[in-house]
């Protein structure tokens, strides 16, 4: 199967989640070069608005602007039966669910923390990003050990940048596309997220680590829902783990964004702390090789003997080494399956075809040498022409006429658009000013009287200029300027909500902007059960960057003012 620019052929599916399909697949270089990559295809019903489309580009643009060791490449776009996709290096490996699960064994402190630093150091480059001297930091929105890819020469990599980007930011997926929300904050849980989010995420992956099974394993999720938002931290049932590391932990799964440390600081104390930190590296990679498989080459597993002479083969059979005429490119934007061989040479763009351009034109030069001379003749004759009638025009139009055409705001009119109306050639309009100077000192008496119907503008400004002195109404609106408001019921996945006579629909979190006053709060689980009335909800104004964080109850409603955070 290729994608829509012919570059990449997919070969083997690798897995599937909520956001789409994974897949192996190679780009077919020139000289018969084939190199290895991951093409992840998002699923159709995600990109059937062009705004979701344009957003996963775009989100694709800053993942490819991530540079970092730690972090899997984002190198291309395209599109496979109509769905974007995002192509990225292949990484000869496996991620660290897979890899925990093959070995079998609760690994060493120095090893979990090398793979901790490891991903640090890729959210240290990622948030700490700027661009031209101003902050552009990426937040990942999904570290979670199926995106902790572990190669097998040790590396540690950080993937799906732009997939959980992109996912974070459309309307109705937050559900399904930031993974299972056992690795969600508060705040993402809330519908917010911000850097230190992704601090949290990384903390209950240090959690898992150290104990060996999965973070507050056995809760359903609501239960699970219902402890994250409470801040509960559990215990680290681990012998012989410094206390160094447990605080850590603790603090890289604060209830609070700011009480989190930053990226940057957290390596830094693994680093100090941890003696043998680069020799987990060396381990790891054995643990890969003895539990996993030998270390391969990229094309190993994901092309045989076979794929590769056929996608040779094809490579000849569709691109062929004489590009077809670039005009099928200029014409069709997204050529048909057909026209797939326009992509022969990726580099032979528009300039290898002008002299094939040029050469067509070269017999047409030789051949009608000769006119050329008249042509010009012609077209001298033509100028001479048309300037004679100019100036017949200039001594034939009636002097009444001109002396119409020469108001004062006329003439402003013609000075401004002179250049338009020589374009035009329209010799009464040139007249205008043309007879207006030799005839303004013998009749200056009508431009007085002309004025007087041009003054009473300023009086229409100055009327519109007092519009804006009533239109202070505007002003006040900010005073009852919408407030964004969160709503959380601990223990329910899924409910009704009625603000006033505002409908809302809860799933895990509904967020909503309301104007500051007083509202009357229902809700239910469904159509089945009862309404609870838990009582009022009082909303007053609050500066940019704020909301209102409601926790509904059966009969009771807890309300907090937190600071901002990105929505989704």
């Amino acid at each position: 199967m290729r994608d829509v620019s012919g570059n990449y052929r997919l070969i083997n599916k690798l897995g599937r989640g909520g956001m789409g399909q994974v897949w192996g697949g190679v780009r077919l270089g020139r000289e018969d070069m084939i190199m290895p990559c991951a093409i992840k295809v998002l699923h159709p019903a995600l990109a059937e608005t062009e705004d979701n489309r344009q957003r996963f580009f775009n989100e694709a643009r800053i993942a490819a602007q991530l540079d970092h060791g730690r972090i899997v490449k984002v190198t291309d776009t395209s599109e496979v039966h109509g769905s974007p996709c995002l192509v990225m290096e292949w990484v000869d490996g496996v991620n660290l669910r897979e890899f925990v699960d093959k070995i079998g064994v609760q690994l060493e402190l120095d090893v979990c923390l090398h793979v901790v630093g490891e991903v640090l150091a890729a959210l240290e480059y990622a948030h700490e990003r700027t661009v031209a001297g101003k902050d552009a930091g990426v937040i990942h929105y999904d570290v979670t050990p199926s995106n902790i890819m572990i190669s097998s020469s040790g590396e540690v990599k950080l993937t799906d940048f732009g997939i959980a980007r992109f996912a974070a930011t459309v309307e109705g997926t937050m559900s399904r596309s930031i993974g299972t929300p056992r690795y969600m904050s508060p705040e993402q849980l809330s519908g917010r997220a911000k850097r230190e989010t992704d601090i949290y995420s990384l903390g209950v992956v240090l959690h898992e680590l150290l104990t060996g099974a999965r973070f507050l394993d056995g809760c359903n999720r609501v239960r699970l829902q219902t402890l994250v938002l409470d801040g509960h931290v559990p215990e680290l049932n681990r012998a012989g783990t410094p206390a160094w590391v447990d605080q850590l932990r603790r603090q890289m799964l604060a209830n609070q964004p700011d009480d989190r440390p930053r990226a940057a600081d957290a390596r830094a104390l693994i680093l100090q702390k941890t003696t043998r930190y680069h020799l987990a590296g060396q381990q790891l990679r054995e643990l890969y090789q003895r539990f996993v498989g030998e270390r391969r080459s990229g094309l190993t597993e994901l092309v045989n003997t076979k794929e590769l002479s056929r996608a040779r083969g094809n490579k000849r059979k569709y691109r062929g080494w004489t590009p077809p005429p670039l005009v099928f490119e200029r014409t069709s934007p997204r050529p048909p399956p057909s026209q797939e061989p326009t992509e022969a040479a990726p580099g032979t763009s528009g300039g290898e075809q002008v002299p094939a351009a040029a050469a067509t034109e070269m017999p047409a030069q030789s051949g009608p040498a000769r006119p050329r001379p008249l042509g010009l003749i012609y077209g001298f004759g033509a100028a001479v022409l048309l300037l004679f009638g100019i100036t017949i025009g200039l001594f034939v139009t009636p002097r009444s006429s001109r002396y119409e055409t020469a108001s004062p705001a006329s003439a402003l009119v013609d000075q401004r658009a002179a250049a338009a109306i020589v374009a035009e050639f329209d010799p009464p309009d040139l007249d205008g000013p043309g007879s207006k100077p030799p005839t303004s000192t013998a009749r200056p008496e009508p431009d007085p009287a002309a004025r007087p119907p041009i003054e009473p503008e300023p009086a229409v400004t100055s009327e519109s200029e007092s519009e804006p002195e009533s239109e202070p109404e505007p002003k006040p609106k900010p005073k009852p300027r919408k407030v964004e408001v969160t709503f959380v019921i601990s223990g329910v996945a899924s409910a009704e909500i009625e603000v006033g006579s505002r409908p809302l629909r809860y799933n895990h979190v509904a967020i909503t902007k309301l104007h500051p006053r007083k509202y009357k709060v229902r809700w239910r689980e469904s159509k089945r059960h009862p309404w609870l009335e838990p009582g009022s909800l009082t909303i007053e104004e609050l500066p940019k960057g704020s909301y209102y964080e409601v926790r509904l109850g059966p009969t009771s409603i807890a309300t907090k003012k937190r600071a901002g955070g990105s929505a989704r």
